[in-house]
């Protein structure tokens, strides 16, 4: 496989984070420029054009948040006392792709898993295996030319009874970090874009963030003794959406 890279001549904003007083950290618009030049897998050694991968979003750092007192905190990605039992945080600062993977999911598909409809916790091993299996098996394609150290992740989780959906069936993109705080999300398939209507999303996240990830939520369920079939949400409080 070669890496070629193209140039698309669609025109998009790029975002930079501002100061927003009490309001927290905000984005705004930056002069238009054209696309930087995108990786695109090829095989082969042909000519032929290759269209960039559509941008879904682009993601800056999230805004301060008030505790009760009224005295502001940042966020961070331990799990605070102030907090409800049932949410695991994974701030994407720590968890990098893999938690821009699962807030991209949760705003972008309909069933917006773990923050508008709570998630339940699998514990069954050999379940969970198989849920794995179906979403990240042999319908998944590593892209080592793109993403260094391809790994397949997934949202919903593996370990939920709301997982398990066939990967094909599921909206496959690549979070990519453009910048420090600045993440993009586009289609990891041009031949199969995201329809926004998808059941589930699956990721290409480097397997140190992906594998974080799964640990921190092992962590969670265990040191907040979720049990089969408990109910508990996600959040990635140090990015939003514009």
């Amino acid at each position: 496989m070669l890496l070629r890279r193209t140039q698309t001549s669609r025109t998009r904003h790029t975002l930079r984070p501002v100061s927003g007083g009490e309001k927290g950290v905000g984005c705004l618009p930056v002069r238009p420029f054209r696309s930087r030049r995108a990786p695109v897998v090829e095989a082969g050694a042909g000519d032929a054009e290759d269209a960039a991968q559509p941008l879904h979003a682009i993601i800056c750092p999230g805004s301060r948040r008030r505790t009760r007192s009224g005295s502001p905190t940042r966020l961070s990605g331990e799990i605070l006392r102030r907090l409800p039992k049932d949410l695991a945080l994974l701030p994407a600062s720590k968890y990098g792709a893999a938690a821009v993977l699962y807030k991209w999911a949760q705003v972008k598909l309909p069933d917006q898993w773990g923050a508008g409809t709570p998630l339940r916790r699998l514990a069954d091993d050999k379940a969970s295996e198989a849920n794995r299996d179906s979403i990240c098996g042999a319908s998944f394609e590593r892209m080592p030319d793109v993403i260094p150290d391809d790994s397949c992740d997934e949202f919903p989780f593996a370990k939920s009874y709301e997982g398990g959906t066939p990967g094909l069936l599921c909206a496959e993109v690549i979070p990519g970090q453009i910048s420090p705080g600045m993440w993009e999300v586009r289609d990891a398939d041009p031949g199969r874009p995201v329809k926004f209507t998808e059941k589930c999303a699956r990721g290409h996240v480097p397997r140190p963030e992906n594998g974080a990830a799964g640990g921190k939520l092992g962590s969670f369920a265990s040191l907040q003794r979720v049990l089969d079939l408990e109910k508990y949400n996600v959040d990635v409080p140090d990015i939003k959406f514009q």
